[in-house]
Formats: structure tokens, sequence, C-alpha cells
């Protein structure tokens, strides 16, 4: 059986490909619209303002500074004693709420390796800030009655001005060279 010529034609393989870019292009609209960003969660700290002159040197009194360390291997140090993470709010509680430091304010001094993974920076920068928000809870429970969440802006302004934070981040170090 001999096929005729426009059949032949009709039955050949190739795809039109001209709407494939349309079809391309909706589906990246599609994704582009039902995708959901997450936004990372970091750590809010106010920087100081860049100045061209070098800063001043202030001698610290040692006795008032608690130096807290994180070596490589994500030890916790605590006044160059070994120490476990999770009681690290109550030293740093201690050494805020210490009786010998009211008039000259308590400095805590904290100083991870490089090498220092981000949870365990995190987790101890956290317990940094909680013994700070303890202390400003009492004093505002005392004050106002109030937790210091629950306080307008001012009063927050008074608790703060009465419990400031000294908190000393220092340069990182690599103790691996």
């Amino acid at each position: 059986m001999v096929i005729p010529r426009k059949a032949r034609q009709r039955n050949s393989s190739v795809i039109n490909a001209g709407s494939m870019a349309d079809i391309a292009f909706l589906l990246l609209i599609f994704f582009l619209v039902t995708t959901e960003i997450v936004e990372e969660q970091g750590l809010y700290v106010v920087l100081p303002s860049y100045d061209d002159n070098p800063p001043e040197i202030v001698e610290i009194d040692q006795d008032l500074t608690l130096s807290i360390f994180i070596n490589y291997n994500n030890d916790l140090m605590i006044e160059d004693e070994l120490e476990n993470i999770s009681n690290l709010k109550d030293r740093v509680y201690a050494h805020i709420t210490d009786k010998r430091y009211v008039k000259r304010g308590p400095i805590v001094s904290f100083r991870p390796d490089r090498s220092t993974d981000y949870d365990t920076y995190l987790t101890a920068y956290n317990e940094i800030l909680a013994a700070y928000n303890q202390l400003r809870d009492e004093r505002s429970t005392l004050r106002y009655g109030l937790s210091f969440d629950e306080l307008d802006r001012e009063r927050k302004r008074v608790i703060a001005d009465e419990v400031p934070m000294y908190l000393s981040e220092a340069e990182m170090t690599d103790l691996r060279r």
C-alpha cells in the first residue's frame, strides 16, 4: 500500500515548541508568587557610630569585670575556670548584683573564639542577656508592679538607667593558629 505524500507530512515527529517559553514563564511566575521567603533572625545589637578619631583608652578595674571566654572546642570559661553554660546566667546575675559594684557599674567581658559554634555563641549571649533581663524585671516589679516588658517606653528607660548593661564583646580570637 502506498501512503500519499500529504499523509506522510502530517505524521512527522516535529514538535512545535513555540508555546514552551510561555509555559516556562508561567511556571516561573507561579513559583515566585507561591514561594515563601524566610527571613533570618539575628541579634539586635546597637553598634557605636563610626568615628575617624581613635577611641579614648580607659583603664578598667579588673575587679569590676567578669571575663567570659568560649574556646574553639566550645568550652565555656568564666574567670579562667571551666564552667557549664547552664550556670552562666547565675554567674552573670551574681556579678551584676554584687553590692561592691553598685556605684561603679559591673562589666561583663564576652570573648568567643572564631571557631566557636554559632549555637554555642547564641546560647551564651542569650544567657548573659537573660541575667540582665531578670534583674530589670525584678526592679520594674518592685518599682511599678509590672514586668519590664509590660512597661511603657519612659518607664523602661528609667529601669534601664538603673540597671545599665555594660557588656563588652571583645574581638574574636583564633587560638588554632
